[in-house]
């Protein structure tokens, strides 16, 4: 399990995703813009942090930028589905600025939660604890409550899966 902050101002993508990762076994908290999300990571301590690119008032660039001159040791996984710039462009730049993983919207949620198990395994990697599972007491997605979620650059679409 990682503590998570995700940082998403569109509040169905935020709930969604928080909820995904909340029942895949991860503890999340959520801002609204990068200033919140900041102000979070100043006073809490989290493994892993998700922001979207485009945003009002400060944005994913200008948060990881912050995050790297304050030295708040955290991941960052940028998303984006573009805007008024190419998502390529943005993703690429917050990969250069530090981002440890980049995801374009629209994004399967299973991409998601695999670039969170690879920053988490990166982070476990990294203090030493190798031999915990990232979905330690996770709640598996199949069967029946099994969903097919894809979020998109202004929707959200879930559809029911057929059960295997």
């Amino acid at each position: 399990m990682a503590r998570i902050l995700v940082i998403e101002d569109d509040p169905g993508t935020r709930d969604l995703v928080a909820r995904v990762l909340t029942r895949a076994g991860h503890e999340v908290q959520t801002a609204t813009d990068g200033r919140e999300g900041i102000r979070r990571l100043e006073v809490l301590e989290f493994d892993v942090v998700i922001t979207d690119i485009n945003m009002p008032g400060m944005d994913g660039i200008e948060l990881i930028t912050t995050v790297r001159k304050r030295r708040i040791d955290v991941p960052v996984i940028a998303i984006s589905g573009g805007g008024l710039i190419a998502k390529e462009f943005l993703l690429s730049n917050a990969a250069a600025l530090g981002a440890f993983e980049v995801v374009s919207k629209p994004f399967a949620m299973g991409q998601l939660l695999g670039a969170v198990d690879r920053t988490a395994g990166h982070l476990r990697a990294a203090i030493g604890d190798r031999d915990r599972p990232v979905d330690e007491g996770a709640t598996p997605f199949h069967g029946e409550d099994a969903l097919d979620v894809t979020v998109a650059v202004s929707s959200i679409t879930v559809r029911d899966r057929q059960p295997e």
